[in-house]
């Protein structure tokens, strides 16, 4: 069986119209992979998908993929949401005037540094396991979430000398940086960009459960679980992961 090739092409997305997009391709990197029979390894570039054969499941790979990514970058809005809250109840000020402030501070590390210096002055080391662990999986969502944005979408492609004919298939997210592109180069996937929108989900429901505790009443935050509970809860550092009986936990998705 002869070797087949996977090359990774670098696409900027365009609406075209209702229900389409045009792609303009700037680059292709090619890497060696078993295949399958009649690939080579051929470097291309092009305008246009002009002689370029689609996956059969393109298209319906291109637009879930799409709105994996929206939905991720909405689930970390909630999340800054639910740490503005956690500004204005340290703070002791009012949410309209923390909002006013918080969401000007660009920077994540000083935000987080802000934050803990706060929740100090105001509770001191009561949950500091708890908090300090929420703290740790804020800072990694906060590097995830800037590697969701600021990547760019490519494609695996297929070129088959029998044909002569190139195929893409399954999107992901690379550094923009295409010209360093190599075998070592990372890549986010739908998978990737679905686990990290449960992993903001779970944060902000545990900055919501702190809170309730800390005030001893639920606050504007929907908060799922009873009082006891979160006391409870907070007593330890984050679950990870959830066990079944945590008011967060949701059962993993059937295949």
């Amino acid at each position: 069986m002869a070797a087949r090739t996977r090359s990774d092409l670098l696409v900027s997305f365009f609406p075209l119209g209702r229900g389409g997009f045009f792609c303009a391709l700037f680059s292709l990197f090619f890497r060696r992979e078993g295949l399958g029979r009649g690939f080579i390894n051929r470097r291309r570039t092009s305008s246009s998908f002009v002689g370029f054969g689609m996956a059969d499941n393109l298209h319906d790979e291109i637009t879930p993929f799409m709105v994996a990514r929206a939905e991720a970058i909405n689930s970390y809005s909630t999340l800054e949401q639910h740490l503005c809250a956690c500004f204005a109840f340290f703070g002791s000020i009012e949410e309209s005037t923390a909002g006013a402030i918080f969401f000007k501070i660009s920077a994540a590390r000083s935000r987080r540094t802000i934050l803990d210096d706060l929740k100090k002055q105001k509770v001191g080391v009561k949950y500091t396991g708890y908090w300090a662990s929420l703290l740790l999986e804020s800072a990694r969502l906060d590097d995830r979430r800037n590697e969701i944005i600021h990547w760019t979408v490519a494609f695996g492609v297929y070129e088959n000398l029998e044909t002569g004919g190139m195929r893409l298939a399954r999107p992901m997210l690379k550094k923009p940086n295409y010209w360093a592109w190599d075998e070592n180069t990372p890549e986010l996937f739908q998978a990737d960009l679905e686990k990290f929108g449960r992993r903001c989900e779970i944060l902000s429901g545990s900055l919501a459960g702190l809170l309730m505790v800390f005030r001893g009443k639920p606050g504007l935050l929907s908060v799922t679980g009873t009082m006891d509970t979160w006391r409870e809860i907070c007593q330890r550092p984050l679950d990870d992961p959830l066990p079944p009986d945590h008011p967060l936990y949701q059962k993993p998705r059937a295949p």
